[in-house]
């Protein structure tokens, strides 16, 4: 199934492609500055912090590839499966930023860029104990994600 994006947003800024040293590794750099974060993410409903698991698609019942409304809390599959996480934007535009069940990673659509965020770390926890069955690992880093140049890094040194 092909989705069709309807963001006119170039986006993408802030991301850029790294390339490393000893081969060619490229990496996707959080956009930090998203402006949609603060008011797109809201507080963690009790339902959602009760069972943060990976729940099928709300609309297809689909069972992989399922994000998560920051906004409203609604799980809805990927533009790989049935797009109804990206529908969901399309019909509502203030619904822009979502979580992946997958990789635990955060998207906005409207930047049309993954985005790291101190108003989604505590979701981020609560999804990585979900998807483990543990607290995530506690790094030297300030916030739950960083970026795989940075992972990559740290494996250098």
């Amino acid at each position: 199934m092909s989705c069709e994006f309807t963001n006119e947003s170039t986006g993408a800024e802030g991301q850029q492609e790294i390339e490393v040293e000893f081969g060619q590794w490229f990496s996707v750099v959080p956009k930090t500055d998203c402006p949609h974060a603060e008011t797109a993410v809201s507080n963690i409903p009790d339902h959602f912090r009760e069972d943060a698991s990976t729940k099928p698609c709300e609309i297809c019942s689909n069972p992989e590839e399922n994000w998560v409304c920051l906004c409203c809390y609604e799980i809805l599959c990927s533009r790989y499966k049935n797009c109804h996480m990206l529908e969901h934007f399309n019909d509502n535009n203030t619904h822009c930023v979502g979580a992946s069940f997958s990789d635990l990673s955060v998207w906005c659509f409207s930047c049309d860029a993954y985005i790291k965020n101190p108003v989604t770390q505590e979701l981020l926890k609560l999804m990585h104990k979900a998807k483990f069955g543990e607290e995530p690992p506690v790094s030297g880093h300030t916030s739950y994600a960083h970026s795989s140049a940075e992972q990559i890094k740290e494996v250098e040194e």
